[in-house]
């Protein structure tokens, strides 16, 4: 039976939602290997006294990371041990029966190496991959309306092979407030993994696009420019264009609708959209990581990463991007061998 390793990136900000996420879980434990908590809030106790709730019903280990979404998913990977892993957001949910199903289906579907499920609201609307099919090949002219971080599903190996860039997301101290999980999926594409979208199942999410009601102007034009980011660092100068024209006939029809305010928010996604490709320059590589500082934590330090599953041997085979040469370089950046030697704190008792 395939198991799943969940790394949770929490701020802490929102307790509820971080045990709301939890109590999801419990009913699935028995297709979990562990739940990473990767902890980026000040107060060093307030996190391990939420997780103390849950000490008894799930394997929960917990770590620390400096501020940033995707320096947490890197600090997480290396302690991951099942065979697929995941990055559920702390304000999402994990429909009933979603981790049995999703590994009957890697069980049946052993061509894919990449899963990325649907995403609804609490209310059933589709947010994060509004993608209009119900399943297709994941390629890189639809990956930005197909993947979205809590939704997907993948072979660990193939996860740990590549880290997200730290200049993207949530947290990077950078203009680009989004796209990391995409252009990591682009990359993993590109070492010739194949992904799979399919909504017959969904994880719960709040929608926060453009017209939920819940964007700000600051936040749609960060989005925009991580987007058009991704789009120049991986040479998707066509997919840019067919997405300013789109965002610009969107504006056009919220405003015919009278939403001033949402057009405004179309209009300066468009604009974080064309500043962030420009902005991008010819230096640019795939990707860009920062060493993931190894801390000390009360717990003893885990094992390296599990070796390729079987059905990943065509792909680890063809693990020749750049981001892959680059892992272990002179350029400072650690592997993720190097990384596994941090230390976790561990909440796992009986599930040890």
């Amino acid at each position: 039976m395939l198991k799943v390793s969940l790394i949770v990136a929490t701020l802490g900000e929102r307790p509820e939602d971080l045990s709301a996420l939890l109590q999801s879980l419990i009913t699935q434990v028995n297709f979990i290997s562990e739940i990473i908590i990767v902890d980026q809030n000040p107060d060093r106790h307030r996190i391990p006294n939420l997780l103390a709730q849950f000490r008894d019903a799930l394997p929960i280990l917990h770590t620390r990371s400096e501020p940033g979404l995707s320096r947490a998913r890197n600090q997480g990977l290396p302690f991951a041990k099942g065979k697929l892993v995941a990055f559920p957001d702390d304000d999402c949910l994990y429909s009933p029966g979603l981790l049995e199903w999703v590994a009957d289906w890697f069980e049946s579907n052993v061509e894919y190496d990449i899963l990325a499920v649907g995403v609804r609201d609490p209310a059933g609307v589709p947010s994060g991959n509004r993608w209009p099919h119900g399943s297709c090949e994941i390629k890189p002219l639809n990956a930005f309306r197909t993947t979205f971080s809590s939704s997907l599903f993948l072979f660990t190996d193939l996860a740990q092979s590549a880290q997200f860039d730290v200049q993207l997301g949530v947290g990077s101290g950078t203009p680009y407030g989004s796209g990391e999980e995409t252009d990591y999926i682009l990359r993993l594409l590109h070492m010739n993994a194949r992904g799979r979208f399919d909504r017959t199942r969904h994880v719960i999410h709040p929608r926060r696009d453009m017209l939920s009601g819940c964007a700000s102007q600051s936040r749609a034009q960060a989005y925009g420019f991580g987007m058009g980011h991704v789009l120049r660092i991986n040479s998707l100068r066509g997919l840019w264009m067919s997405f300013l024209a789109y965002n610009c006939a969107r504006a056009g029809l919220v405003l015919l609708r009278g939403n001033l305010e949402g057009a405004r928010l179309c209009l300066k996604q468009t604009q974080g959209l064309w500043n962030g490709f420009l902005a991008a320059s010819s230096n640019d590589s795939i990707a860009s990581f920062d060493t993931v500082t190894p801390l000390q934590y009360h717990g003893p330090a885990t094992s390296t990463p599990n070796p390729p599953h079987s059905s990943q041997t065509r792909v680890s085979q063809h693990l020749t991007s750049p981001a892959q040469a680059a892992v272990g370089s002179s350029a400072g950046i650690h592997s993720n061998s190097d990384l596994a030697k941090s230390h976790v704190g561990s909440s796992m008792g009986k599930w040890q």
